[in-house]
């Protein structure tokens, strides 16, 4: 038996990257926000609002 080093192949071909965003990726239940995501999101939102980025109408949304 001929032991030269060949490259092996691999068994399949890897699979093509998705096509799904990550908001579809996981129905809409079953993703949940924790609360230090809440408030850490509500905290980035409030100082928007404070420097002028987002108006009182958008931060109310």
């Amino acid at each position: 038996m001929d032991l030269e080093k060949q490259p092996q192949q691999p068994a399949r071909p890897p699979a093509p990257p998705a096509q799904v965003s990550p908001a579809e990726a996981v129905p809409g239940d079953s993703l949940r926000a924790s609360d230090a995501d809440r408030d850490r999101i509500a905290d980035i939102l409030r100082e928007a609002m404070a420097e002028g980025r987002l108006t009182a109408d958008e931060h109310a949304e």
